[in-house]
């Protein structure tokens, strides 16, 4: 009987496009010349719970409290531009600890895909204060003007209006937008690692 013992390091060329909820394969390929060879395959899949408690849930959380700047009013400027920047910051912070703690990598991952969505909605959040705030603060004009169906009005006053109107209407079109979104994200990303769990084996 022939015997040998091996001591090897080998490594893993790993394909993280779903990460998190990526499955790799590991191949060890063993045979000789004069031999039948081996072959072996090492599936390795990831334990998800960390992520969704350390990089989703708190995500979800900073973009819902981003949206209680709709709630403030439009002339209330320190207030929402302290909620805004701080939000944006916390959640900049957040990406960048995740990023660090992967290897760069050419292409985009699951993970990116979901913190970049999330800070163009904190982001779409401060956009949308500059444009309320711009039309609260536009300088009254002291002469009356006649609206075309009413009474005698101020433009401050109707600006205010507009204003006011805007952040009525981001109450319900931010938060719609960001659960289509999970909707799209979760399923899509849900069916690849259903693909990837049931994958044929020794693709190799």
């Amino acid at each position: 009987m022939y015997r040998m013992r091996l001591a090897l390091v080998l490594t893993c060329n790993m394909q993280l496009r779903l990460y998190p909820f990526d499955t790799q394969y590991c191949y060890i390929d063993l045979s000789s010349r004069n031999f039948s060879g081996i072959q072996a395959r090492f599936t390795l899949r990831r334990q998800n719970g960390y992520h969704l408690l350390q990089t989703y849930v708190p995500t979800i959380i900073i973009v819902c409290m981003s949206w209680l700047s709709f709630w403030i009013e439009p002339d209330h400027v320190p207030g929402r531009v302290t909620l805004c920047v701080t939000t944006l910051l916390t959640l900049t912070t957040l990406a960048g600890g995740v990023r660090q703690s992967l290897p760069r990598v050419s292409y985009v991952k699951a993970v990116d895909v979901w913190l970049v969505v999330c800070m163009l909605m904190v982001f779409a959040v401060l956009i949308e204060f500059t444009v309320v705030n711009s039309l609260a603060t536009r300088k009254k004009d002291p002469r009356l003007y006649k609206s075309p169906s009413g009474p005698m009005k101020m433009p401050s006053k109707t600006y205010i209006s507009q204003a006011r109107r805007i952040d009525e209407f981001s109450r319900a079109l931010f938060p719609a937008f960001f659960f289509l979104f999970n909707v799209f994200y979760w399923t899509y990303y849900i069916l690849r690692l259903y693909q990837e769990v049931n994958k044929t084996p020794f693709t190799y």
